[in-house]
């Protein structure tokens, strides 16, 4: 992805838009732009564009065309039909459609793009920002001292506002399952993320935002049967995968050995794409359910595919430890495999690496599916689903199974005060399970914010439920993640699973589609079929490998961690009391990353 960051005064008095200022701001985030910079200095306004160019459509910015000027992060789709839309050329370049669309539409312009985007338009009376329908694209932005101040990482504008840290984001890092207790939060004051599928206009009026998308509204398609749904959904993938390919060469792609990445392979191959796939291994001989996936995988599949060795990840492990050390925000420290397999790719020669790690919540339902079936009086039907979940999955047996599934439709409000009373609140177990200290927590009233995340209504119908899925700010998180790890090695990442047309489609499938007998991912698997092994079609469980490349690293730097962490004072204030002493695996990893982020983004 290439990088955006600007001010716009937004009073004649405030004069923050400076060279000064944006030149601070690009620095902060100058890894965005492997292929250079360019800056617009008018009057009230400071843009700046830091450029990779991983598509042939990429183009110039910013971009000034009667009297508006467009800076963005953008990769559109579907663009013959907004080319003849718009009367453009089709080789017209991505921002330059999406300003004319602006000058054409105003601010409906997003009801014409499809794709990955984040973007600001100034014009004389208002400045207009979007963000992409799935949260492709990050965007980030404040209002400080009369000034509007946008970016790509919510790090170029804590350059200029020197804005307190956020006790509240670090206990949710500590806590974990907070990483995506909301769309908005960062690790700064005042400093926000833009909602996916959301606009922004600043103008005479004030600031206005407004949900342009919502997925329930898609028509239904109106098929007549299951195999025309199969049809309809390869065709749609295949077509999200031919518009994120590389049209110069090989198209890089994950393969972990899932059904998900493994028929992204599958479905391009079918498509007539030259793929080069990129995954983590053990060493032949060691046990690793995965590892044996994608080596029977990749020789059934006849796959062009990087399998390293332990030499080769031995020599690639001081660039990981490299990236830890300056990584964006804390949340990113996990991501070690994806850090390995960008790095990989991207000194194969790659620009973009296409994944499909989110597969599991746009294209299944949600572990209560049955319940939802019980209260929809179909009975039976959620005994069924439940008794072949509980024979799908290794960690599950029948009876377990069919006991969550009633546990799941509650319990009445009398029981859970009395066992409340009882028991104490079970909110406040499971943050005590984490890292961070009680008193931490009390301070930054997590089990209030807690609480609120986990209490959302059940849904009512499995329309609801998958709706829920599709717009839970866990999948935004998952992507702003992937997009900060990418960029810091001049890589982009592209998913083709989360093409809104691909969504959309499976949002109005029937819930047969999408579970049927305990198989999670019902379509992705019968579109899988005769492209790739049915021994991965039909995999009952997906056992991340990740751990073995944390354990690489820490045993190759957990001396070094662990003297970072037991060093920096301001953790002992945020930790429960002597976790710090015996710290190990992911702990470490994670602490070791809070410190040097802390002791680098804190302002001084």
């Amino acid at each position: 992805m290439s990088g955006i960051a600007g001010i716009v005064d937004l009073s004649t008095t405030s004069g923050h838009a400076t060279r000064a200022a944006l030149e601070k701001m690009l620095a902060a985030i100058s890894h965005r732009g492997p292929d250079g910079t360019a800056t617009s200095l008018d009057p009230g306004r400071a843009l700046g564009y830091l450029a990779l160019n991983a598509s042939p459509y990429h183009g110039e910015q910013p971009l000034t065309l009667e009297g508006c000027t467009l800076l963005g992060d953008i990769r559109l789709d579907d663009r013959d039909r907004l080319c003849r839309a718009l009367g453009m050329a089709v080789d017209t370049p991505d921002a330059a459609l999406v300003l004319r669309a602006y000058l054409r539409w105003h601010v409906d312009c997003v009801d014409h793009l499809i794709g990955d985007f984040a973007f600001v338009i100034v014009a004389e009376d208002q400045v207009f920002c979007a963000r992409d329908h799935l949260g492709v694209k990050p965007f980030y932005y404040s209002e400080w001292q009369g000034a509007f101040l946008f970016a790509s990482e919510a790090r170029a504008i804590q350059a200029v506002v020197h804005a307190s840290v956020r006790d509240e984001r670090i206990a949710d890092f500590l806590v974990g399952f907070l990483e995506h207790g909301d769309h908005r939060s960062t690790f700064y004051e005042g400093v926000f993320r833009l909602p996916p599928a959301s606009t922004l206009v600043l103008g005479p009026r004030g600031a206005l935002e407004r949900r342009f998308w919502n997925p329930e509204t898609a028509p239904e398609p109106g098929l007549q049967n299951d195999q025309a749904y199969v049809e309809a959904f390869e065709s749609q993938l295949a077509t999200a995968i031919r518009e994120r390919q590389n049209p110069a060469g090989a198209t890089a792609m994950t393969l972990s050995g899932g059904v998900d990445s493994t028929t992204l392979v599958g479905v391009a191959l079918a498509t007539g794409i030259r793929v080069r796939t990129f995954s983590q291994v053990a060493e032949p001989g060691q046990a690793c359910t995965e590892s044996a996936f994608i080596r029977e995988a990749v020789a059934s599949m006849k796959l062009d595919a990087s399998l390293p060795g332990a030499d080769e990840i031995l020599a690639t492990l001081p660039a990981v430890f490299a990236q830890l050390e300056r990584l964006s925000e804390p949340f990113d420290y996990g991501m070690l495999q994806m850090m390995l397999l960008n790095l990989r790719a991207a000194a194969a020669g790659h620009r973009s690496l296409i994944d499909g790690v989110e597969g599991d919540m746009l294209f299944s339902l949600p572990s209560n599916y049955p319940a939802i079936l019980y209260r929809n009086g179909q009975i039976g039907k959620g005994l069924r689903e439940a008794y072949y979940g509980g024979r799908r999955r290794s960690y599950l047996t029948v009876p377990g199974a069919l006991w969550s599934s009633v546990r799941q439709l509650g319990s009445p409000a009398l029981f859970r005060q009395l066992r409340r009373s009882v028991v104490g609140n079970p909110y406040w177990r499971d943050l005590q399970d984490t890292l961070a200290s009680d008193d931490f927590l009390r301070q930054t009233d997590t089990l209030a914010r807690y609480e609120q995340f986990a209490r959302q209504p059940a849904p009512q119908t499995v329309r609801h439920a998958h709706l829920q899925q599709i717009l839970h700010p866990a999948l935004a998180a998952a992507m702003e993640r992937y997009d900060r790890v990418a960029d810091h090695l001049r890589m982009q990442p592209r998913h083709p699973l989360m093409d809104k047309r691909l969504v959309e489609l499976a949002l109005a499938m029937p819930a047969g589609m999408k579970v049927r007998d305990g198989w999670s991912k019902y379509v992705l698997r019968k579109t899988s079929e005769g492209k790739i092994p049915a021994s991965i079609s039909w995999r009952q469980d997906k056992i991340e490998n990740a751990w073995q490349l944390a354990n690489r690293l820490l045993s190759f730097k957990e001396v070094d961690m662990k003297q970072v962490v037991s060093g920096a004072t301001p953790l002992g204030r945020y930790v429960r009391p002597g976790r710090l002493a015996d710290l190990e695996g992911g702990d470490l990893v994670g602490l070791f990353g809070l410190a040097r982020w802390l002791g680098r983004e804190q302002p001084h």
